[in-house]
């Protein structure tokens, strides 16, 4: 009997012992879970680097001490990002494969379908797009299993997203780029709060790759539809640049007044060079169609003379002799204005002479206006073919390096551009690999949004490096970086 009795007793004790340790393995995996969504929150809406990596780590001590699978999984995807925002591929890398490991010993679709994402996308940067596309199809697979309606529709959005993007990179056929383009939108549409910024990258994507199948009526709808979205969210920008390739249409149709004055409004970006160059472009090939001379050189000029400032070093060798034209005119208006003056007082003899060199003048620049805009013998086009020989040998390469962020991006920015990187080195000698890959990014001009997009990691986290390279050079708060590292040639 009391044998009995103390075995009902062990029996208790052991069961209560056991509710205990669950209690408390709940406890912590909870605190693990909140963990990760604070670094989340701290990584979406600030760029505290640092802070965002310590909160991750503390999750990741927490779940490596519980042995909690899914949480090590979340720590270690979300430290990936912190190395991704550090430009060291390498480590995202590593942390991605650990994420990867330790998902797989549990039942998170939504977990593993992330991780999965980021691994492809880790292939994509180093171009092993076959690669990217096995990870991208176990992504979706697990993506479509997730149960919360919102984080299913979301994920499978970005991951379709990606997904087209390496189907691009990889030279798929368009139809099937399209088609993952347009599913990203079918699951951002789903979504209980649409996704404006999303939806509209979205449309004008697919508007982009229709006109490359040459189907302009389908490329005008969807780029009308980033348009209402850009609209709702006020963004002048993105508007403008959805107008301008509205305008491309409008300019494969012939319709040129129309694309002038779709064009007309990306002249206001003065700070956006891309926009600045769609605009002078479309601006200078419609005016040429329209036999307008002295408009289509003056748009040729402006558009050599941007891609001057992104191309410095050959400068003297590709600019178009355009300056050298308006500064004549310029010349004429002020000899005109003497010569006026000079008439008042000398007699109408005087004037007669003057209005014959005035006309000698204006005839001589019709003259080599049509020469310039001959296709065999004029001096702009030649010049403008050593402009594209140019761009394509050397800026396009290191701008296609820089969006696609390959590896070998630094070293060729060295070979085409090594007086600025001995200056900039003389300047900071203690100059980190990094610091120097930022600097060649600056140098091409390219924006903070263009350089965030091209490295994956937020404007924020863009603008929090210029900062700091500001800082170190111990610039004058007047000065503008960019102009700065112009300087550097």
């Amino acid at each position: 009997m009391i044998f009995k009795f103390n075995e009902k007793i062990i029996t208790l004790f052991i069961f209560l012992f056991l509710i205990t340790a669950s209690g408390q393995k709940k406890s912590s995996s909870k605190k693990v879970d909140s963990l990760i969504t604070v670094a989340d929150k701290i990584f979406a809406n600030s760029n505290e680097n640092e802070k965002f990596l310590s909160v991750c780590n503390n999750a990741l001590k927490v779940a490596q001490s519980e042995k909690y699978d899914d949480g090590i999984a979340w720590s270690y995807y979300q430290i990936s990002r912190y190395y991704a925002q550090k430009f060291d591929n390498e480590k995202v890398f590593s942390t991605i494969l650990l994420a990867e490991k330790h998902a797989e010993n549990g039942r998170n679709d939504h977990l593993r379908a992330n991780v999965a994402s980021a691994k492809a996308l880790c292939y994509n940067r180093y171009h092993q797009f076959k690669e990217a596309e096995k990870n991208y199809k176990v992504a979706i697979e697990f993506a479509q299993k997730i149960e919360n309606a919102d984080f299913r529709h979301r994920t499978l959005s970005k991951i379709y997203s990606d997904y087209s993007n390496n189907l691009d990179a990889m030279g798929a056929g368009k139809n099937e780029v399209i088609l993952y383009g347009t599913k990203a939108i079918e699951e951002d549409l789903q979504l209980a709060i649409p996704d404006y910024h999303s939806l509209s990258a979205s449309y004008t994507n697919l508007g982009t790759s229709y006109i490359a199948i040459k189907d302009y009526k389908t490329a005008e709808i969807y780029f009308q539809k980033a348009l209402f979205y850009e609209e709702k969210m006020k963004d002048k920008v993105l508007t403008a640049k959805t107008k301008g390739m509205l305008a491309e249409i409008e300019l494969k149709s012939k319709n040129y007044q129309k694309a002038i004055g779709m064009y007309e409004e990306g002249l206001a970006f003065k700070n956006d060079p891309d926009l600045l160059e769609q605009s002078y472009v479309g601006l200078a090939i419609a005016y040429d169609s329209l036999k307008n001379a002295e408009k289509a050189n003056l748009y040729y000029g402006k558009y050599a003379k941007l891609k001057d400032s992104l191309a410095d070093v050959e400068k003297s060798r590709l600019k178009i002799p355009l300056d050298h034209i308006e500064q004549e005119n310029e010349s004429i208006i002020n000899k005109h204005i003497a010569f006026f003056v000079y008439v008042l007082v000398v007699g109408v003899s005087v004037i007669f002479i003057l209005w014959i060199f005035f006309f000698y003048k204006i005839n001589k620049i019709r003259k080599e206006i049509k020469m310039i805009t001959a296709k065999k013998d004029s001096e702009i086009i030649e010049n403008k073919k050593q402009l594209n020989t140019k761009i394509n040998d050397s800026f396009s390469e290191i701008l296609l390096l820089a969006k696609t962020n390959d590896p070998s991006f630094l070293s060729r920015f060295q070979e085409v551009y090594p007086e600025f990187c001995s200056n900039i080195k003389s300047i900071l000698p203690d100059i980190t690999q990094n610091e120097l890959h930022f600097c060649g990014f600056l140098k091409l001009k390219l924006s903070t949004k263009d350089i965030a997009e091209y490295q994956f990691v937020t404007p924020k986290a863009i603008q929090n490096r210029k900062n700091k390279l500001w800082k170190r050079l111990n610039l004058d708060p007047k000065i503008d970086l960019y102009d700065y590292l112009e300087e550097f040639n």
